[in-house]
C-alpha cells in the first residue's frame, strides 16, 4: 500500500516527534511505500509572550493563525509531491490551526485516517492555551470526515464519539517503541555508567518538568528512598540540573544524575543504567511513549497512574500502579524491586515479552491499517 503520512510534529525532538518518525518506521517494516511530508521549515517556532506583559487572547489567536499561514505557503512544494506520489490511503495527525493538514486532506482524494492523541479543543485549556470557534470547528470537521479515526486510548475514543463519530470507524491503537534500539542488551552511555558504579541501585526515570508529569511526587518520594537507602541512585533523563537543584535537597541532587534535554537517539542508552524504572502521570487519557520504552528495557515499572497510562503498565505485567499521588506506594513498590532482584527480573522479561509481542512500531502500523 502507498501511504502519505501527515504531522506537524515529523521534525520535532519531542515525544509527538518520536511518535511520527516511529510509525514511518514502522509502515516501512510492514512493507508500505511511504511518502512522510514534513512541514515547511519557517514559521514553525510558538512566539513566547513577553515576560509580565499580558497578551490580549484576540491578539494571541491572530498570531497563531497568521503563523498558520505561513507555515501553508513554506510547505506547498511538499503538498504537491504527497499528491504526485499517488497514495492509497492518508494519515494525518492534525494540531491545532493546521492549514498544512487542512489542504492534504483537501488536495489527496483518498481515504483519510485521523490520527487523534486528544481532542484538542478539549484538552487546549490544560495546556494554557484559548481556541477560536472556528478553530474548534475544524478540528471537529477533520475528525468527523476521516473514514478512519485512530485514537490513542479508549478515552480518546470516547472524546471522539462524543463529536459524532460512530464506533464502528474508530479504531484504538496504543503507542509504540524501538524494541531493537530499546534493549536489555543496549549498553550505558560511558559517563552515566561511571556514576551509576558508585550506587547500590539506580532509579531511573525520563521524561520532562510539566503539565502531565507528577516529577514532583517522584522526587519527594526519591527523598524518603534516599533516607532508609542511601546507596539508591537517582538517573533523571530529561531534567536539568537546575530543574532538580530547585525542586530536591542537597542530599538527593547528590545522589542524582540529571542529563538535561537529551537527543532520543541517546535515551536507551542513559536508561540503561537503570534498575528500576518509575513514572508519575497527571492525566488519563494519553499512551505514554516511556512505558513502552520502559518495558522494552526489560526492567520493571513502578507508576503512579489512573486510565490509559495505569492499564499499559498493568496489561505489560512488568510492574506495579499505585494511584496518582501515592508517596508512600511509589516507595514501598520501588524499595521492594531494588530488594529483590529476581521479582525485578521477572517482571522485567514480562515487560519485553509484551512489547515484542504486540507493541513494536510495526504492530502500531499493522493496526492502524487493518482491513483497509
Amino acid at each position: 500500500m502507498r501511504v502519505v503520512y501527515y504531522t506537524r510534529m515529523l521534525q520535532s525532538p519531542s515525544g509527538g516527534g518520536t511518535h511520527a518518525r516511529g510509525l514511518v518506521d514502522g509502515l516501512r517494516q510492514a512493507g508500505h511505500e511511504v511518502c512522510a511530508v514534513p512541514e515547511g521549515s519557517r514559521g514553525l517556532s510558538v512566539a513566547q509572550e513577553p515576560g509580565g506583559i499580558r497578551v490580549p487572547e484576540a491578539l494571541k489567536i491572530a498570531g497563531r493563525e497568521a503563523r498558520a499561514r505561513r507555515r501553508l505557503s513554506d510547505s506547498q512544494g511538499m503538498i504537491d509531491s504527497a499528491v504526485e506520489f499517488r497514495p492509497d490511503v492518508a494519515i494525518v495527525r492534525r494540531t491545532t490551526y493546521d492549514l498544512v493538514a487542512d489542504r492534504v486532506v483537501h488536495k489527496i482524494r483518498v481515504p483519510i485516517i485521523a490520527e487523534v492523541n486528544a481532542v484538542v479543543a478539549k484538552e487546549s485549556h490544560k495546556w494554557g492555551e484559548r481556541l477560536s470557534r472556528r478553530e474548534i470547528e475544524r478540528e471537529r470537521e477533520f475528525i468527523r470526515g476521516a473514514a478512519r479515526v485512530s485514537c490513542v486510548s479508549a478515552e480518546v475514543a470516547e472524546d471522539v464519539v462524543a463529536l459524532g463519530v460512530p464506533y464502528e470507524r474508530i479504531v484504538v491503537v496504543e503507542n509504540g517503541v524501538d524494541a531493537t534500539a530499546f534493549s536489555p542488551q543496549t549498553g550505558p552511555e560511558q559517563e552515566i555508567s561511571r556514576w551509576a558504579t558508585a550506587h547500590d541501585g539506580v532509579v531511573g526515570y525520563c521524561g520532562s518538568v510539566g503539565a502531565l508529569h507528577d516529577v514532583d511526587a517522584l522526587i519527594e518520594s526519591a527523598e524518603e528512598i534516599l533516607a532508609d537507602r542511601p546507596g539508591t541512585g537517582f538517573a533523571w533523563i530529561g531534567l536539568s540540573s537546575r530543574q532538580l537543584a530547585e525542586r530536591a535537597t542537597a542530599s538527593l541532587v547528590q545522589a542524582s544524575y540529571a542529563t538535561g534535554v537529551a537527543d532520543h537517539e541517546a535515551v536507551p542508552h542513559l536508561l540503561a543504567v537503570a534498575d528500576v524504572f518509575w513514572c508519575a502521570f497527571h492525566f488519563g487519557y494519553g499512551s505514554p511513549l516511556k512505558v513502552y520504552e520502559y518495558a522494552a528495557m526489560g526492567r520493571p515499572i513502578v507508576a503512579a497512574a489512573y486510565g490509559m497510562p495505569a492499564r499499559t503498565v498493568k496489561s505489560s505485567g512488568a510492574g506495579f500502579v499505585v494511584p496518582p499521588g501515592d508517596r508512600a506506594g511509589l516507595v514501598t513498590d520501588v524499595r521492594r524491586l531494588l530488594d529483590d532482584e529476581d521479582m525485578a527480573r521477572r517482571l522485567g522479561q514480562r515487560g519485553r515479552e509484551w512489547v515484542l509481542a504486540g507493541h513494536t512500531w510495526e504492530h502500531v502500523a499493522r493496526a492502524m491499517l487493518e482491513g483497509l
